[in-house]
């Protein structure tokens, strides 16, 4: 098989492409969203989210919104110019922190995500499920599971 077009990139990211229409879309190591058209490999836009790899398990497209998850949030943007729309941090993956320890901050990192053409579900390290809206990034709902004894995110460790 013989490829169509080959770009280099800035290091390297975990996340699956998403492919919309004549677009693809897919994030790289250094914080980067780019958009090429899928014929040429003609650059449409870049789009710097932050200063880590793009490390979600996937990029999607919905509703004329990329969504994109980075270590410990997830960004939203436009799908025809790149412009940031909205940015949502997971919920921290420890709750009931005794004193002296420090709560992590919940991870998005090899999670997959999903949407429907409204909704955004975001997984995160440390047991949550977040619903945000496809196109403010609000949260509608975030499902955290109840504690059980014996477990190490109760007790801090």
């Amino acid at each position: 098989m013989q490829g169509r077009w080959y770009q280099t990139q800035s290091g390297w990211a975990w996340a699956r492409p998403a492919v919309s229409g004549d677009i693809v879309y897919f994030g790289d190591g250094s914080g980067e969203v780019i958009a090429r058209d899928v014929s040429t490999g003609d650059r449409k836009w870049t789009t710097k989210v932050g200063q880590e790899p793009i490390a979600g398990a996937n990029i999607l497209v919905r509703s004329g919104v990329v969504v994109a998850p980075l270590y410990t949030y997830t960004v939203g943007l436009d799908a025809v110019t790149g412009r940031e729309l909205w940015r949502f941090r997971a919920p921290d993956d420890t709750v009931g922190v005794q004193p002296g320890y420090i709560a992590l901050p919940g991870t998005v990192a090899a999670s997959r995500i999903d949407a429907d053409d409204q909704t955004v579900y975001i997984p995160a390290w440390g047991a949550s499920v977040s619903a945000i809206d496809l196109h403010t990034g609000k949260a509608r709902w975030v499902w955290q599971p109840g504690r059980i004894d014996g477990d190490t995110a109760a007790s801090g460790i």
